[in-house]
């Protein structure tokens, strides 16, 4: 009964934020903690998205990662944790300061969303969830070290043969030429010159009408898997693919939709094979993913015990309203009665 009602406030905080979204700014919508201890959450903690690995922006009534109210609220969970443990907030600051200005892009939307927000809320709401990421990882650590469920040496083993072909081989990779030409006769004229022996970049630079490729020799100037190829360059893929490097093919007309006719030449600049990667050279990778999956529910459990104990309040929702709305529609009349029954535990 204990984990049903658990996987209830989850449901719960997920499945009612519109509840609180329908609020004006400004007021306070909850709070966490409990005495002299308790924190209030505004709506304004609802209204920024910062990614770890994005630029911040501003995304009106959704709080980060889910769009849900759970990531504010753990958000704060997380500070809790953080202050107990008297890890330094200085330390915290600096990495702050280092990822809003770091990066022109973020730097700019920082100072943009400070004009429209102020610096405050937009430093200390990205300020939690760096303490988050940085609590999440520590936490991590402990709690598999607690459980006994690191992953073992064989469990990294089993997961590299298993997944050896899909995601430990490095696809082969190309790098084109390209000559992309309008007029027929141009095009004989073209195929003429190469097979005199022209070189391909002199005659692209000559001939070709598409203008990087003029530029650049032909050089298209990244690399391409085949993948990519059978994508993007599907009218010649089949005969690109079997071409061998420093070897031209061409030409190869492509009709457009108004009736044009375009004619290309591909030349193998490079061609760097494919390759399976050594268990040595992705150990680390494969532990990184294990870990985070075998941690990952330890650490939502976690989570979920720690938003009970600082007693998550909302005042604009009666419990068992809120409770009906998140059941799932499957649940018969009985199994609702049985999850709201504050008397089962």
């Amino acid at each position: 009964m204990k984990m049903i009602k658990k996987i209830t406030l989850l449901f719960f905080v997920f499945s009612n934020c519109f509840v609180l979204f329908s609020q004006e700014e400004s007021r306070i919508i909850g709070n966490i903690g409990k005495g002299e201890n308790q924190k209030p959450i505004y709506f304004e903690d609802l209204s920024f998205n910062i990614y770890t690995e994005s630029q911040l922006y501003y995304q009106q009534g959704r709080s980060p990662l889910t769009g849900s109210l759970l990531d504010v609220i753990t958000w704060k969970v997380f500070e809790i944790e953080y202050q107990s443990r008297n890890l330094e907030f200085e330390s915290i600051d600096i990495e702050l300061d280092n990822y809003l200005f770091g990066d022109q892009a973020r730097a700019k939307a920082f100072s943009y969303y400070s004009e429209v927000f102020g610096s405050k809320i937009v430093k200390d709401l990205t300020r939690s969830k760096l303490i988050t990421r940085k609590m999440q990882e520590l936490l991590r650590f402990e709690l598999l070290e607690a459980s006994g469920k690191n992953p073992t040496e064989q469990d990294l083993l089993d997961f590299y043969v298993q997944y050896q072909k899909d995601a430990f081989t490095v696809p082969a990779s190309y790098r084109l030429g390209m000559i992309e030409l309008q007029d027929p006769s141009e095009s004989e004229e073209v195929e003429q010159k190469l097979l005199s022996g022209e070189s391909f970049e002199d005659v692209a630079s000559a001939h070709s009408e598409h203008f990087d490729s003029a530029r650049n020799g032909g050089n298209l100037g990244q690399d391409m898997t085949e993948a990519a190829i059978k994508s993007q360059l599907s009218f010649a893929s089949a005969q690109i693919l079997e071409a061998e490097e420093g070897s031209w093919i061409g030409p190869v007309s492509v009709s457009a939709s108004l009736g044009q006719d375009f004619f290309y030449f591909f030349k193998i600049l490079n061609l760097e094979k494919g390759y399976e990667q050594a268990f040595e050279d992705v150990r680390e990778t494969i532990l990184d993913e294990l870990t985070f999956v075998e941690a990952e529910p330890l650490l939502m459990d976690w989570v979920i015990e720690r938003l009970l104990f600082h007693g998550v309040q909302f005042e604009y929702a009666l419990y068992d309203e809120i409770y009906k709305e998140a059941l799932p529609q499957a649940a018969s009349a009985s199994e609702q009665t049985e999850m709201l029954n504050s008397e089962g535990e």
